[in-house]
């Protein structure tokens, strides 16, 4: 009967975690850094994840988007509401 050798996995399980966890901060970084949409002013949980906005709907008795004029008021006309969101307060702004 053959049996698993675990000794042998010891190295990969903590190796991919690492790279798993390498992969996800070079995503964040990216996206607060390099992304064409970094220049944009906003949450900066915003902009590297889609958590700041589920985190206002679930844990909060509000939604996101009712959150968007107070936001407007803080950074201006043009924010940065997910990582590869902008909303902007009116129209006349977009073509700016």
């Amino acid at each position: 009967m053959a049996y698993l050798d675990l000794a042998a996995y010891s190295y990969s399980i903590p190796t991919a975690t690492v790279i798993l966890l390498l992969v996800f901060f070079s995503k964040y970084i990216y996206r607060l850094t390099f992304h064409p949409l970094a220049r944009f002013p906003g949450p900066k949980l915003a902009a590297a994840t889609n958590l700041y906005g589920a985190s206002i709907d679930l844990l909060t008795s509000g939604s996101y988007v009712k959150e968007f004029p107070a936001l407007h008021e803080k950074y201006g006309p043009v924010i940065r509401v997910w990582p590869n969101h902008l909303h902007f307060r009116d129209i006349g702004v977009y073509d700016e």
